[in-house]
C-alpha cells in the first residue's frame, strides 16, 4: 500500500509541474516579414557605383542592393518566365541588368543603374532610386507585337516596346517623380545601348506594391514634351 501511495504522489507531482510549465512557458515568436513601402537608412552607398573607386563595379551582385529591391518592391511579375515559372522580382532585376550599363548620379540623390539582359541586349532594364527617400523603380521592355519601325535618320530598326514599370509603394502614374522622369527620357536614348537597340514606347503598365497594374500612355511616364523615344523618329505614332 505504502509503494502504491508513494506512485500515486509521484504522479500527482509529475501533473503539477508539467501544468506549471505549460501556465508559464511563453508562445513562440512567429518571424513576420518587414512591411512593404521604400527602403530606409543611408542609402548614399549607391553613388559610389557611379564615381571612384566603385564606378565600374556591378550593383547587383551587392548584397545591400538585393535588401534594396526586396524590401521596395514587394508585388510579382507574370510577363517574363523561365523554366516555366514567373521570376521573382529581384531575379528579373538581375536578369534585365545581367550586364552592367551605366550608373548616373543626378542632383547628388537620384542614383540609375542601367544594363541589359546576357545574350540578348535588346531587351535593356534600369533601377532608378531616390536615395533620399528610399522610392524604387524598375523597369523592362517587352516587344509589343508588329514590324519593327525604319528610322530616316540611320539604318537602324527601332523595336515597339510595352515598358513595365515596378514602382515602390505611394507610387502611380499621378504621383510618377519628374527626376525619374527625365532618368528614363535618357535611358530611352543616350548611350551604346540605347544606340544600338532604340525603343519606341507603344504603352507603359506601373506595378503598385499591392499588385494592381495601371496602364498609362507614354507621355504619362516620360518628361512633359518628350516624345515615346527620339530614337525612332518623328514617325507620327504607332502605325508606320
Amino acid at each position: 500500500m505504502r509503494v502504491r501511495a508513494l506512485g500515486w504522489a509521484a504522479a500527482l507531482l509529475i501533473s503539477a509541474w508539467a501544468a506549471n510549465g505549460q501556465a508559464t512557458a511563453k508562445p513562440a515568436t512567429v518571424p513576420t516579414a518587414p512591411p512593404a513601402g521604400p527602403a530606409t537608412g543611408d542609402l548614399s552607398w549607391l553613388k559610389g557605383f557611379a564615381a571612384g573607386a566603385g564606378a565600374g563595379r556591378d550593383v547587383k551582385w551587392d548584397p545591400r542592393f538585393r535588401a534594396l529591391i526586396e524590401r521596395a518592391l514587394t508585388q510579382r511579375q507574370w510577363f517574363i518566365k523561365d523554366h516555366g515559372r514567373f521570376l521573382p522580382i529581384f531575379d528579373t532585376v538581375q536578369l534585365f541588368i545581367g550586364i552592367p550599363g551605366q550608373v548616373h548620379v543626378d542632383e547628388g540623390r537620384y542614383v540609375t543603374a542601367e544594363g541589359c539582359m546576357p545574350h540578348a541586349c535588346g531587351a535593356r532594364g534600369m533601377v532608378w532610386v531616390d536615395t533620399q527617400t528610399g522610392a524604387v523603380i524598375f523597369v523592362a521592355p517587352e516587344d509589343v507585337s508588329g514590324q519593327p519601325i525604319r528610322t530616316t535618320q540611320r539604318d537602324v530598326l527601332v523595336t515597339r516596346q510595352h515598358l513595365w514599370l515596378f514602382a515602390s509603394k505611394g507610387i502611380w502614374e499621378g504621383t510618377l517623380p519628374a527626376a525619374f522622369k527625365v532618368s528614363l527620357q535618357r535611358w530611352l536614348e543616350n548611350g551604346p545601348e540605347a544606340q544600338a537597340f532604340p525603343y519606341r514606347v507603344a504603352l507603359a503598365t506601373i506595378v503598385q506594391t499591392n499588385g494592381v497594374p495601371r496602364d498609362a500612355m507614354p507621355d504619362v511616364v516620360l518628361p512633359a514634351g518628350a516624345g515615346a523615344g527620339s530614337a525612332a523618329g518623328s514617325d507620327g505614332g504607332l502605325g508606320h
